[in-house]
């Protein structure tokens, strides 16, 4: 029987999808015939010697009934040759076999067969003739010696006529002892060796135990060792040597051994004379020896070489000789091997058919070679159609010899009966031969009755039924694989089964029936699922490699079977298979791999099937070292598999697919890359008829989908979707994978949902996901995942579409889906997750926390047994984080906020950059991070939240459905934001991204009116912020439409209730109608009731629903309504834990509440109770400084009602707060306006402290709480010396934060519409940057401020850290409070603060005095009929002197003269200097010019006494460490002029040339100036440059303030373009020199901000100018070149250096010349002012 022995030896076994339920072999292997081996096999016939076999001589010789005939042979010429050289033949004795009487026909066909054998030349014919023996003389032996070497030579003639092995085990013995008695080198020692490797080699034929012909080999050695080179017997030993050699060459495999079997042939062949009989003979074996080299090594010179030598062989073989059909058989093959090699010469194919056609013309018909050389004629012919009519006659000729036997015809003389069943045989192998090419149904059906005919003729105990029976096997398995019949399946097994049984252990082809008995059973377990079946194939199985010796070629190929029916049948029995069978499978397959040699044709066989027991050991236990040898063994099977070869398809598909679950292992993007381009080869490789094309097809999609699951490109997912659908097509319903084809189908459409939210692709995906369940079984492997991904499209719908049931039927299909999947399973953990995300979906639904926390659990258990680098571990810790997270939000338990944001932080980090998911994990994790800003208050975490959603946006592709969900999160982050920091930007910002994402929403949607309801609270937070009722309009509309849109019962019903109460409440505010008020408060007493106590957004619901009654109270007055109030709001602050960022805000609006009460009532009780809730509030450690700062005002006011001692706590709380609110991570502009709370707050402080007399108290707060920004800015400056010398690492890095702070505080933040490359602008990535620098650098003021020396490191300083300031004269602060007005007085060398209050002005007479001052240089403008330097003033209406004269005599009676009594000054001719230091309305008054003007006595005016400068704080007039005011007389100053350029787009002014032309004058007039003067082109970048390099500055030009933005402020330069404030600061410079700013409005200084010095003066000391000439408003061109004339004349002296210094008392004097010269106007002379020292 011609069952092959690998099973799988033409095609693999496909491993199939990764989705797919099951794993059998594809189909069944295509069977060998006898037939067809024969052609590929003859030389094992062709040169076979017909040894004589007595009256079965004629039967057919098929010695071989396994799995095919040997592949190119197993018996050659001469192989069988009885007797050596010199050996004497058996005597006749009693011992001597006795011959049994034959019949005349039986005599003469016996002699005929004798004849035949005398003249064969074959190895028999090497030996001497009879009578050659006869004659040979013998010297004098040992008798003992001698009757051994007699009795082996009758053991061996008995085994000639009877075949019994036992003869040939006695031969071997008895030559074995005879050898051994001799010594050598005695010629009987010589002939008794010789003759025992023939026997051994008998011995191997028959039991094809490699250790037979090995010891064959080692005897043959042994005689040549012991023989000269011209002893006859030498080329006879060569020449049996060489044979041995190749015999285990043929059994083995080794190379060493076909080498050296040519080489002993050639070198027998070189011994051996022409002519000599044997000469044909030993060319034709080396012929066969060459074609086998060939056939392993592939060398064309073998073939060629052989193809030579045996025509060689034939030419010299006489025309008669019975051997000369062997070697026209043989050439054939020859031929034939070299046609298949170059199949263009087409000579060969002819010359082999010519040769086969000559051999098979030599063959009686009734030899036992006839069919064989017969059917090698057919199968070469068979490619030639016009020849088969030959073939037909030659058949037809059979059928004339043979067929009237069937019909009981009587034998003819010329047919001997005991050869019909032979001839039966013959006739049925060709017709079985002719079915295997013509496949004609009537042609095996007649082969069958034939062979059956044929083994009935057959006698059980004749050694040839088992031939018959294995041919008759064959014969039922072709037909039963063209008609799968499975009566003919069952017949080849009970013929197989009785082969089995009739054929001895000992027996060669034992092993070989037992495999294919093994196949036929497994092939019938594959048809019907009998275990049975399986396990009597894996027993057979077992008995044939327990069979085959070890070293036999044929014992990997049974290994190897039998491993795959181990497997096969662990894999029937599903998860329950036994675990034995699957690691003995593998211990087998292995053991298969290793004793196949390198270069063996079934190498790759052999490791494919290894490499897929290792994948399903994987699959069961999840061991990666196991999925690992998979790739690594297919990936060997795959290179040395040849291109070409069938099954190369399907193990590049294994391969990739196998790849592809490592990549899902451990997501490496080159497992995937390498995955997607093998499955891509296995495509292309695979025919389109082929039956795997489908699966190689379905699997490449299965790669794309897979891939697009990673990267996320749509190309992919088109791909995969069009390949499914192609797939699922072409399988029929029937097919068992349908119904895995269809889930995978079904899973690529709802991922291209989830990326582009196409309805129409859920709903197929659903369709087609329930078919694949509907599909498949109970008991099928893969039901679970089916289940699972039924379950996830259930909940992927109920995510789109919120309906509830849905979401209640993924859960129940993903609980059966989990209770499917066996523990220890793969994908349990996916299960696990997707069920447990699933309860956490109806938790957000439906709020039951019992949801929640068991889906917590679930997700805890899938995270666990998830391994730490599975590509899957990221999505599990980031669904687990998003529960603790919902569970957070559900109890306020920080420790489930740490834990989900801990989990989210592994989960991103663990995610790949490139991944497709990483958008998703980046905002749950914003997400997570900003519940913790919510709770906590921390900047930090809202910094992070945003920057995580930001990147979310930037990866996530435009056309993803989840963009929206990005967007969303981004915007509420940055809303959250703007509520913190107030940046218009963030608004703005907020809005247009919360626009896009209702852009991006489909109506329909269910979250879509959760998107309108954020977006409703963005408007309505531009207009608190903006005060446009447009605003507040469309987001009440807005709301109402969500709140509409929202059940009853969805968790989120509350908060939009709420939110639309909100709206309401505001719009009262604004507008009093009483129905918003009204609907208000019924929206939010609707949003408490329908939240339960222990939510956590419950107190801010009372806090809203308590501020709307007491707004009612305050409305219609009824006291229940306050009451109420009081009662909410008292509730809403007991279910606020300490330490949550909301307790400061509501301790504020229940202080509100008693606030309220008091007013109204006038109950001191709640008086006193609102001042407790403030107090708490302002004190809180968390929360936003605005709301602290706002309750300590609250506080404040309380504590002055009650006359309590708690009033400086207030203050000092308050005062502490201001740096927090303008905190130093802001953008300035930020700052600035975070002041304007605080505008009050510090005089009012102040005015506090000196009503408790405490001097030292008030002039600290004053310099704390003023010009907070310029201190600011001056601290990142401030030298660290100290710091450096004893903590160098905290020092280096507090100053390379400090400078890369300084560097940013000029910029605002890019808004909505701008680019960052606008001048000025921070991005969004900057300003973060900038704000995470300010905490770092709050946390190393700490670090520092907690060492030895270092507790008051740049704290606010006191008195005695300030006296320094005085230093140049009495610095005096005028402070001006709502509560009184003073002076407080610091003197040289003096630590006591002087206090002078001021009880004739109150703050309101100082603002209006401001106010008058503003109106009248408001309508001075146009009064001056020369150009001057203002930008715009309006038209003139009064003039100006009056009010003047008023103003300043005011400020002289009631300000300044009670100051200069205090100091005791009088009038002098050399005035000393003092320094002003103004608050509030004081800031914006010229103290400098008070005066009586109209009286002209001297002491009349400030002036008459001293020079005045102003400073807006005390620290600016400390004297700097190296101070430049007095310079060497070697040093040259370099003073910069900027004149105005004629393209600032302003007006021109002469007199700046004029300026200039005064300050060259001066210069040159110096004999040795130290003073060199540069000039500017007028540019910015030219300005600032020069700035850098020069000592003084001198402006003259135009000036603005910007009145909107203070920090735009600038002058005007070259290109239209500003010097602005902001870009003033920047400047970092030594601190000395002079800036004189001879423009306008350049100490002007903001009216909202008059305590900031918000002017280009206050810039320019900032930039590290000592001293700067400022103007406080608008000047005459004609006046500044005049005054600029003077000042310089008194600056440049000869031999003096440039004192800045000096500056003021240049510019007192200036002015007065100005005044006497020029009788100018008060609004010409009192603008110039000096600032600083």
């Amino acid at each position: 029987m011609s069952i092959p022995t690998s099973m799988t030896a033409v095609l693999d076994r496909p491993e199939p999808p990764l989705s797919d339920g099951s794993s059998p072999l594809s189909s069944s292997p295509q069977l060998i015939t006898t037939i067809e081996s024969a052609a590929v096999s003859i030389v094992t016939s062709a040169l076979s010697n017909e040894r004589p076999r007595g009256d079965d001589a004629n039967v057919c010789n098929h010695s071989t009934h396994s799995s095919s005939v040997p592949s190119r042979g197993s018996e050659i010429e001469g192989a069988t040759t009885s007797t050596y050289p010199g050996t004497m033949p058996p005597n006749d004795g009693d011992n001597m076999p006795k011959p049994a009487k034959k019949t005349k026909k039986k005599k003469l066909r016996k002699k005929a067969a004798t004849r035949e054998e005398k003249s064969a030349s074959t190895l028999d014919s090497l030996s001497p003739t009879p009578a050659e023996v006869t004659h040979t003389t013998l010297p004098d032996i040992d008798e003992d010696s001698s009757q051994l070497l007699q009795r082996a030579m009758s053991f061996i003639d008995g085994y000639n006529h009877r075949g019994d092995i036992a003869n040939v085990d006695n031969a071997i013995a008895s030559l074995d002892a005879a050898a051994q008695s001799v010594a050598a080198p005695d010629s009987l020692r010589i002939t008794c060796l010789g003759q025992l490797g023939l026997a051994l080699g008998h011995r191997y034929e028959r039991r094809r135990n490699p250790d037979d012909i090995t010891m064959a080999i080692v005897v043959f050695e042994e005689v040549l060792s012991l023989i000269e080179d011209d002893d006859f017997r030498k080329p006879f030993t060569l020449g049996h040597l060489g044979r041995s050699l190749w015999s285990r060459f043929k059994q083995l495999g080794d190379p060493a051994d076909i080498h050296k079997s040519i080489s002993m042939m050639q070198f027998a062949l070189r011994l051996t004379p022409d002519g000599h009989p044997d000469k044909p003979t030993e060319l034709n074996m080396l012929g066969v020896s060459l074609l086998s080299r060939f056939e392993l090594l592939g060398d064309l010179a073998d073939i060629d070489e052989s193809v030579s030598v045996m025509e060689d062989a034939l030419r010299l073989t006489p025309g008669s000789h019975v051997r000369r059909r062997n070697h026209f058989s043989t050439l054939g093959v020859a031929y034939l091997r070299r046609f298949e090699r170059l199949p263009d010469v087409l000579a060969d194919r002819d010359r082999s058919i010519s040769a086969f056609e000559h051999a098979l013309r030599l063959t009686p018909d009734h030899h036992c070679d006839a069919s064989i050389v017969f059917n090698n004629s057919v199968l070469t012919r068979f490619p030639r159609p016009d020849d088969f009519v030959d073939i037909s006659e030659s058949i037809v000729a059979k059928e004339g010899a043979v067929l009237p036997l069937l019909d009981g015809s009587p034998e003819t003389s010329d047919t001997p009966t005991r050869g019909t069943p032979c001839h039966f045989h013959e006739l049925g192998i060709m017709f079985l031969g002719c079915f295997g090419k013509l496949g004609d149904p009537t042609d095996i059906n007649t082969s069958i009755v034939l062979l059956e005919y044929a083994v009935r003729l057959t006698l059980d105990s004749h050694p040839h039924k088992p031939d018959h029976l294995a041919s008759l096997g064959t014969a039922f398995w072709s037909r039963f694989e063209q008609l799968d019949d499975h009566a003919d399946l069952n017949k080849v097994i009970s013929v197989m089964d009785e082969v089995v049984r009739i054929t001895p252990d000992d027996y060669p082809a034992k092993s070989g029936s037992l495999s294919n008995l093994a196949y036929s059973l497994f092939t019938r377990f594959t048809r019907l699922g009998e275990i049975t079946d399986l396990n009597k194939s894996i027993s057979a199985m077992e008995n044939a490699v327990r069979l085959t010796p070890d070293g036999d070629l044929q014992k990997p190929c049974l290994l190897n079977n039998l491993g795959k029916s181990l497997l096969n049948r662990y894999e029937k029995l599903g998860d329950l298979g036994d675990l034995g069978d699957l690691n003995t499978s593998i211990l087998i397959s292995e053991d298969a791999v290793r004793i196949t040699p390198d270069g063996h044709p079934h190498m790759h066989q052999h490791l494919s099937d290894l490499g897929s027991v290792f994948s399903d050991r994987f699959k069961r236990l999840g061991e990666l070292t196991d999925l690992n040898k998979s790739i690594s063994v297919m990936e060997e099977a795959v290179r040395v598999t040849p291109d070409g070869y069938p099954q190369k398809p399907c193990r590049l598909n294994n391969l990739g697919n196998w790849l592809l679950e490592r990549f899902e292992r451990f997501g490496d993007l080159a497992d995937l890359n390498m995955s997607t381009s093998i499955s891509k080869d296995a495509v292309r490789l695979t025919p389109d008829d082929h039956p795997h094309k489908q699966m190689h097809l379905y699997d490449l999609g299965n790669v794309f989908s897979r891939r697009f699951d990673r990267l996320g490109e749509l190309a992919d997912l088109d791909k995969s979707m069009s390949i499914m659908e192609d797939v699922v097509r072409l399988t029929p319903d029937e097919h068992p994978q349908k119904s895995c084809r269809l889930n995978n189908l079904g899973k690529s459409l709802s991922s291209r949902f989830e990326r582009l939210g196409d309805l129409a692709d859920l709903e197929k995906s659903m369709s087609i996901l329930k078919d694949a369940v509907r599909l498949t079984p109970d008991d099928h492997s893969h039901k679970h995942t089916h289940l699972h991904d039924l379950g996830t499209g259930f909940s992927h719908r109920f995510k789109r579409l919120g309906e509830l049931s849905d979401l209640n039927e993924a859960i129940s299909v993903m609980e059966e889906a989990v209770s499917l999947t066996p523990d220890g399973h793969p994908q349990k953990s996916c299960r696990l997750n997707s069920l447990g995300k699933s309860l956490s979906n109806r938790f957000e639904r439906l709020g039951e926390l019992g949801d929640l926390n068991m889906s917590i659990s679930i997700l805890e258990q899938a995270v666990w047994i998830t391994p730490d680098n599975h590509p899957h571990k990221p999505q599990h810790l980031m669904d687990l984080g998003n529960a603790f997270s919902r569970r957070f939000k559900r109890l306020d338990d920080l420790a489930d906020l740490d834990m989900s944001i801990s989990v989210l932080e592994d989960a991103a980090q663990a995610m790949p950059d490139d991944h497709s998911n990483k958008p998703a994990h980046l905002n749950n994790l914003g997400s997570a991070i900003l519940n913790r800003f919510e709770r906590l208050g921390d900047l930090v975490d809202l910094d992070k939240s945003i920057s995580a959603m930001e990147d979310a946006v930037q990866l996530i592709p435009p056309d993803h459905s989840d963009k929206r969900m990005c967007l969303n999160s981004l915007g509420s982050s940055i809303l959250y934001r703007f509520r913190l920091l107030g940046n218009l930007v963030d608004l703005d910002k907020s809005i247009s991204v919360m626009e896009d994402v209702i852009q991006l929403t489909p109506d329909d949607h269910p979250d879509k009116p959760g998107y309108f309801s954020n977006l409703g609270n963005s408007i309505r937070q531009r207009f608190e912020r903006l005060g446009n009722l447009a605003d507040l309009d469309k987001s009440i509309s807005i709301m109402e439409d969500v709140v509409q849109l929202t059940p009853d019962d969805h968790p989120e019903k509350p908060g939009r209730l709420s939110d639309l109460g909100v709206g309401f409440a505001h719009r009262f505010r604004r507008l009093d109608e009483l129905t918003d008020l009204t609907r208000s408060v019924s929206l939010f007493e609707d949003a408490v009731r329908l939240t339960p106590d222990d939510r956590p957004k419950k107190p801010c619901l009372l806090i809203n629903l308590g501020h709307s009654l007491s707004k009612r109270f305050e409305r219609l007055g009824d006291l229940a309504d306050l009451d109420k109030s009081v009662s909410m709001m008292e509730e809403a602050v007991q279910y606020t834990p300490d330490g949550h960022s909301h307790r400061s805000s509501h301790l504020s609006g229940l202080g509100s509440a008693f606030w309220i009460r008091y007013q109204r009532l006038g109950d001191l009780g709640a008086l006193e109770s609102a001042m407790l809730c403030f107090s708490n509030a302002a004190r809180s450690s968390v929360g936003p400084s605005s709301a602290r700062l706002n309750a300590s005002l609250r506080w404040i006011a309380c504590a002055r009602l009650m006359d309590s001692n708690a009033l400086l706590d207030a203050y000092t709380t308050a005062i502490n707060l201001i740096p927090q609110v303008a905190w130093l991570g802001l953008p300035l502009q930020d700052r600035h306006r975070e002041l304007l709370e605080a505008a009050d707050v510090v005089r009012d402080a102040a005015a506090a402290a000196l009503e408790r007399e405490d001097c030292d108290t008030a002039i600290e707060w004053l310099e704390q709480g003023r010009s907070v920004v310029w201190n600011q800015l001056l601290q990142l400056r401030t030298p660290l010396d100290e710091l450096q010398a004893d903590h160098p690492v905290l020092a280096n890095r507090l100053r390379q934060i400090s400078n890369e702070l300084d560097q940013g505080s000029g910029h605002d933040v890019v808004g909505i519409g701008q680019t960052e490359q606008c001048d000025g602008l921070l991005s969004d990535g900057q300003a973060r940057r900038h704000r995470a620098l300010a905490m770092e650098r709050d946390k190393l003021l700490v670090e520092v401020r907690s060492l030895q020396g270092f507790e008051r490191f740049l704290l606010p300083k006191t008195v005695q850290q300030l006296a320094p300031s005085a230093h140049s004269g009495p610095v005096v602060i005028l402070n001006a409070s709502r509560h009184r007005c003073d002076a407080l007085i610091m003197t040289t060398n003096s630590n006591n603060v002087l206090h002078v209050p001021l009880v004739d002005i109150t703050y309101e007479q100082a603002a209006n005095m401001q106010q008058t001052l503003n109106q009248l240089l408001a309508s001075h403008g146009r009064v001056i009929p020369s150009i001057d330097r203002a930008m715009a003033f309006a038209s003139t209406k009064y003039s100006p002197e009056e009010l003047f004269k008023r103003i300043l005599s005011r400020l002289w009676t009631k300000v300044v003269k009670p100051v200069l009594d205090a100091l005791g000054l009088r009038a002098l001719k050399d005035p000393s200097r003092v320094f002003w230091c103004p608050t509030g309305p004081f800031s914006f008054l010229p103290i400098h010019a008070a005066g009586l003007h109209d009286i002209a006595e001297p002491g009349s005016k400030l002036s008459d006494y001293i020079i005045s400068s102003y400073t807006p704080t005390l620290s600016a007039l400390v004297p700097p460490q190296d101070d430049g005011a007095t310079p060497s007389n070697t040093s040259r100053t370099h003073l910069l002029a900027v004149p105005q350029q004629k393209s600032d787009g302003q007006r021109w002014l002469p007199g700046s040339q004029r300026e200039l032309n005064y300050m060259r004058m001066t210069l040159e007039s110096l004999s040795s100036s130290s003073v060199s003067l540069m000039e500017s082109s007028g540019t910015v970048e030219d300005v600032l440059a020069k700035m850098k390099e020069s000592d003084w500055v001198h402006f003259a030009c135009h000036g603005m303030q910007d009145v909107r933005s203070p920090l735009d402020s600038g002058l005007a330069l070259a290109d239209g373009r500003r010097l602005k404030l902001t870009d003033i600061i920047k400047l970092a410079r030594r601190r000395r020199g002079l800036a004189f700013l001879s423009a306008c409005q350049t100490a002007t200084g903001s009216k909202n901000l008059p305590d900031e010095a918000v002017h280009l003066a206050a810039g320019m000391l900032l930039a590290g100018y000592g001293g700067v000439i400022a103007t406080m408003w608008s000047i005459q061109d004609s006046d500044a070149p005049e005054v600029a004339k003077s000042v310089y004349e008194q600056l440049f002296r000869e031999g003096t250096p440039p004192d800045y210094g000096q500056a003021a008392r240049a510019l007192h004097y200036a002015v007065e010349r100005l005044r006497q010269e020029r009788n100018v106007s008060f609004v010409s002379w009192v603008p110039f002012i000096h600032i600083g020292l």
